[in-house]
């Protein structure tokens, strides 16, 4: 069974426009990431979105009841409003559409395993592995190294102009970035090797006899079965370990490449805008191309004076409401725009404050808020107007 994958000169190649969106905890992540991938598919692109967050905000965002692992077609172009623009004509291939799908590390990894296996017997006998079967669903890291080779798949799979990824909040998803260093790091030659040597009884007792204080410890809190039987699991994998590594070098790569962008979703709030300025130094430090940020839910200043919205009132209240609370009905129509106005500077300024403390060559890019909850495609596409589009990432 050949080894299924891209080198890295494919990596190159290929023209596959990567959206990573970040940020904190509820300040609308999955739902921009679906929006702006709706945008690109009505503007004619081959897209996907798959989130990386356990939980089924995606779903939810889509009006859907359950997303799996595999691409799941949600939109095509026709779908969309008949004045959306129409598809780059350089570009071949079918009319736009979007998938999405939510990751299942399990299952990703043992698609994986299927590729790179030298042989039937080597696969059935990772697949069988309790050790493989914790690793792949329970070990910490193994979420995001499960979405990183997602990712890696349906780029390989050359099926999207463009891939959108909702990651966890911003804590989990700086996990997220840098799981391909770490792995490249755990798959090194000579970890591996050291490794496999336990899986044998005369590499063990060797091993032992090295004086190695660790392995003393080792066997005496484990025991000489537990610790074989970890390396009997790295043996198991050793013919695939290379194949592995390699892959985890290309999603390295990948990250840095000039056709990844780095989203960064935040709020006008200013306390959100201390996360993200640490989280955008951070990205700087690990060298990946940083896009801008996206200000979900900005208040907009009505452009209407104040006695506008009491022409719409009558005069008298109804008889269900008496003259006293109608007034201060009244009253509170009448400052509201005012009230939105305040509101819609002192964000502007915030924004501005986060702008200065993190270059003004940044792009910020602002949502307005609605006001309702956006479960279904019909308010995705609402939204999806106020978003950035294929070309704005080219």
């Amino acid at each position: 069974m050949a080894a299924a994958g891209i080198s890295s000169t494919q990596v190159d190649e290929i023209m596959t426009t990567v959206v990573i969106c970040c940020g904190a905890g509820g300040v609308g992540k999955t739902t921009v990431s679906a929006a702006m991938a709706m945008k690109m598919a009505c503007e004619g692109y081959r897209v996907a979105v798959l989130t990386v967050d356990p939980a089924r905000r995606l779903a939810d965002s889509l009006g859907l009841e359950h997303l799996g692992n595999e691409p799941r077609p949600v939109l095509f172009q026709q779908d969309c409003q008949p004045h959306s623009p129409s598809r780059d004509s350089q570009i071949d291939g079918p009319a736009g559409r979007m998938d999405a799908l939510m990751l299942d590390p399990g299952s990703t990894f043992d698609s994986v395993i299927r590729q790179v296996a030298s042989s039937a017997e080597t696969r059935d006998r990772i697949l069988a592995n309790r050790y493989y079967k914790y690793y792949s669903t329970k070990m910490v890291g193994s979420y995001e190294y499960g979405a990183m080779l997602r990712l890696h798949a349906l780029l390989a799979s050359g099926d999207y102009d463009a891939l959108v990824l909702d990651t966890p909040p911003t804590r989990h998803a700086i996990d997220f970035l840098t799981t391909p260093h770490r792995m490249a790091r755990v798959l090194d030659k000579q970890v591996v090797q050291v490794l496999s040597m336990a899986g044998s009884k005369s590499g063990f007792s060797s091993m032992l006899e090295s004086n190695s204080a660790v392995l003393r410890v080792l066997d005496r809190f484990l025991g000489n079965r537990t610790i074989q039987d970890i390396g009997n699991f790295i043996t198991a994998f050793e013919d695939i370990f290379e194949p592995l590594r390699e892959r985890t070098i290309q999603l390295r790569d990948l990250l840095h490449a000039d056709d990844t962008h780095l989203v960064l979703v935040t709020t006008p709030d200013s306390s959100t805008h201390k996360e993200s300025r640490d989280f955008h130094q951070l990205i700087r430090e690990q060298g990946i191309p940083f896009w801008g940020f996206i200000a979900n839910r900005c208040a907009t200043a009505p452009n209407f004076s104040e006695k506008l919205p009491l022409r719409l009132f009558p005069d008298e209240p109804p008889q269900s409401v008496d003259r006293e609370s109608y007034r201060e009905i009244l009253e509170g129509v009448r400052r509201a725009p005012r009230h939105f106005a305040r509101l819609a500077s002192n964000q502007k300024a915030a924004l501005d404050l986060l702008r200065s403390s993190v270059g003004s060559q940044e792009r910020i890019w602002t949502v307005p808020a609605f006001g309702h909850e956006i479960h279904d495609i019909a308010r995705l596409r609402a939204m999806s107007k106020h978003l950035p589009g294929y070309l704005e990432f080219q």
